[in-house]
């Protein structure tokens, strides 16, 4: 467990984190002026800007398990498939969160870094993790499923802009 307390940034900010946490922990008073709470967030900074860790006080605060998905982790030499490892990430946590309605966060740590991994060794894989993290999106979004994605991104125009719109 994190807190905002710990979490150190400069106040405009801080400001917008604590605003999204007040949204998501009173969604009826938040709802009296327009605002819902969102199912896509894109946190943008350089790298080393804490947006991982803004990510897990966000999830913290908000009482949810954080599920962190990072691409060291899908293109490890060991894994094969990563697009098909990513697939199976988005359905054993939508199931999961469809079995115990148990609300959670996705982050996902350096977007542009998970889709373009593969993209000067093989620019069709590069696609099909694209549109596999578009569709889960999308999903996600347009479910009843209580799962907040929360996307890292250095630099915004690094980024199909396909993107920044479910954000």
């Amino acid at each position: 467990k994190v807190s905002i307390k710990d979490f150190v940034a400069s106040q405009p900010i801080e400001d917008q984190l604590k605003k999204l946490i007040d949204i998501y922990n009173n969604p009826t008073e938040a709802k009296k002026f327009g605002l819902l709470p969102p199912k896509g967030i894109l946190f943008v900074g350089e790298q080393e800007t804490w947006k991982t860790f803004a990510a897990r006080v966000l999830a913290s605060e908000i009482d949810r398990k954080m599920y962190h998905i990072k691409a060291h982790d899908l293109f490890s030499e060991n894994i094969n498939n990563p697009n098909e490892m990513l697939y199976n990430i988005f359905y054993d946590i939508t199931d999961h969160v469809q079995k115990t309605k148990e609300p959670c966060v996705i982050f996902l740590d350096e977007i542009e870094q998970i889709i373009t991994s593969l993209w000067e060794y093989n620019p069709a894989e590069q696609k099909m993790i694209s549109n596999t993290i578009i569709k889960n999106i999308i999903n996600i979004q347009k479910s009843d499923l209580d799962i907040v994605i929360v996307a890292g991104l250095s630099e915004k125009n690094k980024i199909d802009e396909r993107f920044t719109k479910y954000h």
